[in-house]
Parts: C-alpha cells; sequence; structure tokens
C-alpha cells in the first residue's frame, strides 16, 4: 500500500472518510504497519461532513477535495456507503477481503446495476485508474 501511494506518476489526491474521528484517523495512519502514511494523505473527513449512507456527504467531500465528483473513486467495503457514492457521480469500488459481511442477493442486485467494480489490493486499483 505504502508503494501505492507513493508513486510519483500518479497525479492523485488520497483523502479518508471514516465514522472514526479525524484524530484516530490519524493516529491509525500515522503509526501503520508501513510507517507513517500522514504525508501521503491530503485530507481527512469524518462524520461531521454527514452521515455515511447519505449522498450529499460524497458530494460535500469532493466540493471539499476541489474535484468533480466523477472523478473520485471511493473504496469501501460497506455497500450502503458505494450506493451513496455513487449517487453522488463518485466511481465506487468495493474492497473483497476476509471478513467482509456477506452481501445479500437484493444489494448484489443494486450493486450490479450501479456497475460497482470489485477489488481485493491496491493493485487492482490501478487496473481502473
Amino acid at each position: 500500500m505504502a508503494s501505492f501511494l507513493q508513486s510519483p506518476e500518479r497525479p492523485t489526491i488520497f483523502a479518508i472518510y471514516s465514522s472514526g474521528s479525524v484524530l484516530a484517523q490519524k493516529l491509525l495512519f500515522g503509526h501503520s504497519e508501513h510507517g507513517d502514511l500522514l504525508p501521503n494523505i491530503h485530507a481527512h473527513f469524518d462524520t461531521q461532513i454527514g452521515g455515511k449512507l447519505e449522498p450529499s456527504s460524497y458530494t460535500k467531500i469532493a466540493h471539499a477535495l476541489n474535484v468533480a465528483p466523477e472523478h473520485v473513486v471511493f473504496i469501501s467495503d460497506h455497500p450502503g456507503e458505494l450506493l451513496a457514492a455513487h449517487d453522488a457521480g463518485m466511481l465506487p469500488m468495493l474492497v473483497k477481503r476476509p471478513g467482509n459481511h456477506v452481501i445479500d442477493a437484493n444489494m448484489q442486485m443494486k450493486l450490479d446495476s450501479a456497475q460497482i467494480k470489485e477489488m481485493s489490493t491496491f493493485k487492482d486499483l490501478s487496473r481502473f485508474m
């Protein structure tokens, strides 16, 4: 992950949107198993910007980053968040990893309808950038 974040050929803005506070995010990413990732993270957002299932929250994030929503890739393991980001015009990607909650058939149909792509590593992400 660290090498992906530090790739000089990608003019990319990395931001975190978490239900954990901005302070908690900074503590976590400042002391990761890959070292201090904070220099690579340009912005932190928490639920002060809005609920994670509300499309308006994702619109506000794009505005705060000064980026059009259609240029934002949003990565999550939560289907509801992905659909909210999609409704805001972002490009959501479902992270598939051990321990994910099972997605029921109805939610899977919604994800398929929104053409949400799947990834399991940051290398997968590079296929879409």
